[in-house]
């Protein structure tokens, strides 16, 4: 036999609720027992303000009834359609989740099985304990177990007088819970009998139909918004900003791995040859650093040496009385220490003294002696080398590389003027930098172009591409 659970709602006449003037919980139902009327409340309205549910309901009363479904209902809303012609007359509705799920889906299905109850045990409780009743059988063969709290023997008291009328009970909405489609809703009260919370499980409804195809929606457009080198090993990657139909990319792509080294140039031509001369020798204090001065140029240069006293013998022994003594024994060698491009194939004490004269030609050549201005393009010549040629241009020029200079030799490129400086190899000649970058950056910027092998131009300093 099914459970019938008995639900009283929060009454009193229409004086008494309009002299307390309360405030329902959203849900909580009042009847007035005098009038039959009744108000659904919202959590918020004191009872004066709120209509009577008898009427067509608007948002937020709990119980509405119209024709149609309301507008802007809240959650927890029920709606009872009083139409006498379309498919939802009759019907009751609740809201949720946003949808009106019908409250009494489904016909009454057929009788159930007479359910049984029978009594368990009666134990007695101590006094001022709660009373309960437990169901230790099934929903349809039931047995009961009572605990009844024993009472304390109290005096007999006089008869009192009659009381006034206890606080009407409270109903509130608990939960609403879904349900499996096609199941049964389910209301359980969570609260007590004169404070009632109602949880609410109200079985999914069909799934509707499949509703039309929209429109077609705008075509996205992509653009590029960079690309970035990531670190050789890195992975790629691909990044998208902005919102459909307008979004951009932005790549970040590695850094190949470093080439294979390439063959050896070939040899260049000869420099001219340095000079060395032998300045001065100085003798140092006993215990210092041998040192090697160049008081010429780097193309005639010039050493001077100073080199440490050894440290003094010791004391020969002294003779006999008149006789000279014997001399003493002589101290050891000084040390030499030498730095490029002087060089030393013996020890520090038994110096050979060396000069390596392709270092001493590549630091001559690389002294820029001269500083001459072009205001428009220019080639270089044999007789530019290790100078400096400032670009006084206002616009942009080419300077163009000749292959007219020696391995070593470099030619310094001044961009004076606002003009950028584009720099071009001519027959014979290649041009090689960092990323193949071949312009001067802005003005004032210094650019070197140096030959490193035959042919085989490199170009450093304040470059852009």
């Amino acid at each position: 036999m099914p459970a019938i659970t008995s639900i009283r709602f929060r009454r009193g006449t229409a004086a008494q609720w309009a002299s307390t003037n309360p405030v329902l919980s959203a849900g909580e139902m009042g009847l007035e027992t005098d009038t039959r009327k009744f108000k659904f409340g919202n959590g918020t309205l004191q009872w004066n303000s709120i209509s009577y549910a008898s009427a067509v309901g608007t948002k937020g009363e709990g119980f509405l009834i119209s024709e149609t479904a309301p507008v802007g209902p809240d959650i927890g809303d029920v709606w009872y359609c009083n139409d006498t012609t379309g498919d939802l007359a009759g019907r009751s509705f609740i809201r949720y989740d946003g949808y009106w799920v019908e409250i009494n889906p489904g016909t009454l299905g057929p009788k159930g099985d007479t359910g049984t109850i029978a009594v368990g045990t009666v134990t007695t409780g101590s006094p001022g304990s709660s009373a309960t009743i437990t169901n230790v059988g099934t929903a349809s063969s039931a047995t009961l177990n009572f605990a009844i709290p024993r009472g304390d023997v109290g005096a007999t008291g006089a008869t009192g007088s009659t009381g006034s009328t206890g606080a009407a009970a409270t109903i509130a909405v608990g939960t609403t819970t879904t349900g499996a489609a096609g199941s049964s809703a389910i209301v359980a009260n969570s609260g007590t009998s004169g404070a009632a919370v109602f949880n609410f499980t109200i079985p999914q409804g069909a799934t509707g139909a499949t509703g039309a195809t929209g429109s077609t929606g705008p075509a996205n457009v992509l653009s590029v918004s960079g690309t970035t080198t990531g670190a050789a090993g890195s992975s790629a990657s691909v990044t998208v900003s902005g919102t459909s139909p307008t979004q951009s990319l932005a790549f970040t792509i590695p850094r190949g791995d470093t080439g294979a080294t390439g063959s050896t140039g070939s040899t260049g031509a000869a420099g001219a040859a340095a000079t060395i001369a032998v300045g001065t020798t100085t003798t140092g204090a006993a215990g210092s650093s041998a040192s090697v001065t160049n008081s010429g140029t780097s193309s005639a240069a010039v050493f001077d040496f100073t080199v440490p006293a050894g440290a003094t013998g010791a004391t020969g022994a002294t003779g006999a009385t008149g006789s000279t003594g014997s001399t003493g024994a002589q101290g050891p060698s000084g040390v030499i220490a030498v730095t490029s491009p002087i060089t030393n194939s013996g020890t520090s004490t038994s110096a050979t003294i060396g000069i390596d004269q392709t270092l001493l030609a590549i630091n001559m050549k690389q002294v820029a002696t001269t500083v001459s201005d072009k205001a428009s393009g220019y080639t270089i010549l044999a007789t530019d080398e290790n100078s400096f040629i400032r670009s006084t241009s206002a616009t942009a020029v080419t300077m163009t590389i000749a292959n007219v200079l020696a391995i070593g030799e470099s030619v310094q490129f001044i961009q004076f003027g606002a003009g950028q400086i584009t720099f071009a190899a001519s027959a014979g000649a290649t041009l090689r930098s960092v990323d193949n970058k071949l312009k001067s950056n802005k003005q004032y910027s210094v650019v070197a172009i140096t030959c490193v092998a035959s042919g085989e131009y490199l170009v450093t300093g304040d470059v852009a591409a």
